[in-house]
């Protein structure tokens, strides 16, 4: 038998890339087996929720760079440094991708980013905390692509023709800021002039038969 427990109203949609936090109570049945609703429990502890999802209509807009398998990009400083209330990145790889942010990994595990999926059909992102990696100014990403599985058979693309995007390896990434100050501002692959390639030490990769350095 079902029994209907009267609802909230549905919340509003959730914003793009914004902080919220989300908390649980539960009404239980009394031990005589009669529903008791109005004796809830203790609310739970508040925990974090991130809606990930940036504006669609700024990831499709994103430039895709390459040319090469190691990038930089030099993140501009504001006019007055302030210290980094939030810092998130959205980035995508054809190919895989290695994320830095001044020297240290944008994550322990994103060797493998981002999984594998029907490249002409679709392009996965992913989304990194990089938080406590920013410093008030001079920040700076740091980019490592391979193959994976965008290129190895030349399922996807010929391992042949010119690195870049118009063929393999190639990396898009939006960062967004907000400031202590409240200003919030944005760094991407778009920025084209803030960005430098050059081809690194590691001259052919493979998913299943290594490397050649």
């Amino acid at each position: 038998m079902v029994r209907v427990v009267s609802a909230p109203p549905a919340p509003p949609p959730l914003q793009h890339n914004t902080d919220y936090s989300w908390r649980v109570r539960v009404w239980l049945w009394a031990p005589s087996g009669v529903f008791a609703r109005d004796v809830p429990s203790q609310w739970s502890a508040q925990s974090p929720l991130f809606a990930t999802e940036p504006n669609p209509s700024d990831m499709q807009s994103l430039t895709w760079i390459g040319g090469a398998n190691q990038l930089r990009g030099d993140v501009p400083s504001p006019s007055n440094s302030q210290p980094v209330k939030r810092a998130r990145v959205f980035a995508a790889g054809m190919g895989a991708f290695y994320l830095s942010v001044n020297g240290h990994a944008a994550a322990e595990d994103n060797f493998m980013d981002p999984p594998q999926s029907v490249y002409p059909k679709r392009i996965l992102y992913m989304t990194y905390d990089i938080t406590d990696l920013m410093l008030p100014s001079n920040n700076v990403m740091g980019v490592l692509l391979g193959n994976y599985k965008w290129g190895y058979t030349n399922v996807w693309c010929n391992m042949t023709t010119a690195k870049g995007p118009s063929g393999c390896q190639a990396f898009a990434m939006l960062l967004s800021i907000e400031y202590a100050d409240g200003r919030q501002v944005t760094f991407s692959t778009n920025n084209q002039s803030a960005w430098r390639c050059r081809q690194g030490p590691i001259i052919w990769d493979h998913l299943f038969h290594g490397e050649t350095y």
